[in-house]
């Protein structure tokens, strides 16, 4: 099965599109299907992608809308399948996409084009439909796509520790908004014998203001950059603060209590439902917060046990982190189908 696959990821934007589609560009591979990627020239992407040897076709950045650039990109190409990973696509490109393939799949698209798609796999960001809907739109958590080595750090036993040390503290690969030093302002008044871990991506643009936060706080601060293996790092965490998108989901894979704190408001959504859940602890926008509230969020988890015992439990439950696996097989049943 030939499949393109339509992404694209900066500071500004985020990176979480580009991480998701290469673990599932990754499985389709080990299942023997051939892959490409089209991808808009923003470099913290390009470069993401490009480190992982992939064949890549790119969209100059002056035409990222144009159709007439997808058209001279994709003029001598067919595909059984385009996968399409983008929060609000042009509903002109969606129908340039559905000409050029037998199965349009798009994931988190909240344009008014995702109707024209043949798969809808909303799990972050779900929309109302008015009028029309696509074939098979899909909103569970189980579609979550992760790295499969999360799926093989939820099948081990969580240990959660009465006396937490490890903290883990992220808004992302990217933390567009900047706001990592300010959290760090915040935890001035906590115990020092916590450990603080600070973990940023290789769309992080904001060092000065970081280093800036860490020099005058008195806490024991890490700073990990990009790292290789995440699920690794989270599963020896026994608390973490996190933004609301794909690292969230990782977390709670591999059973880390998690407090919820987003710049975004388009993971509110999404963080109370599974606060409603019990699997989080929702402080909402970080615009809204004050130093208090962040600081007898932490005391409250640490010294709550029992809590984070459920937590780690409901969180490991809810996401398997067999998402990957399960969109794979919706794909290629979906195309025997038309077959």
């Amino acid at each position: 099965m030939n499949i393109l696959i339509y992404a694209y990821g900066n500071h500004e934007m985020g990176m979480g599109h580009i991480y998701r589609m290469l673990n599932l560009a990754s499985l389709l591979k080990k299942r023997e299907h051939n892959i490409l990627f089209l991808i808009p020239s923003w470099n913290d992407g390009i470069k993401k992608i490009a480190e992982h040897n992939w064949k890549i076709l790119k969209i100059p950045i002056s035409s990222f809308e144009q159709e007439s650039a997808y058209k001279q990109l994709l003029d001598n190409y067919t595909f059984d399948c385009i996968i399409a990973d983008a929060l609000d696509i042009p509903k002109n490109i969606m129908k340039l996409f559905k000409e050029k393939t037998k199965l349009l799949v798009t994931l988190d698209n909240i344009g008014d084009g995702r109707f024209l798609s043949d798969i809808l796999i909303n799990v972050l960001y779900k929309h109302k439909h008015k009028l029309k809907k696509p074939k098979i739109e899909v909103n569970s958590f189980d579609y979550l796509i992760l790295n499969e080595n999360f799926k093989n750090f939820n099948l081990k036993e969580k240990n959660i520790k009465k006396n937490i040390k490890k903290i883990l503290i992220t808004q992302g690969g990217s933390d567009n908004h900047g706001i990592m030093p300010k959290i760090i302002d915040n935890l001035k008044n906590l115990p020092k014998e916590l450990e603080y871990n600070i973990l940023i991506g290789p769309a992080f643009k904001h060092y000065k203001e970081l280093e800036l936060s860490i020099k005058k706080s008195q806490l024991k601060i890490n700073i990990m950059n990009n790292i290789d293996k995440p699920w690794e790092l989270f599963y020896n965490m026994d608390l973490a603060i996190s933004g609301g998108g794909i690292t969230l989901f990782e977390l709670l894979c591999v059973g880390v209590p998690c407090i919820a704190l987003t710049q975004e408001h388009k993971e509110l959504e999404t963080i109370k439902e599974i606060n409603n859940l019990g699997l989080v602890q929702n402080l909402g926008l970080y615009g809204n917060l004050n130093e208090e509230e962040l600081k007898n969020s932490i005391i409250q988890l640490k010294d709550n046990y029992n809590k984070r015992i459920k937590m780690s439990e409901k969180g490991k439950k809810l996401i398997d982190g067999c998402g990957c696996e399960r969109i794979a097989t919706l794909i290629e049943n979906s195309l025997r189908v038309d077959d």
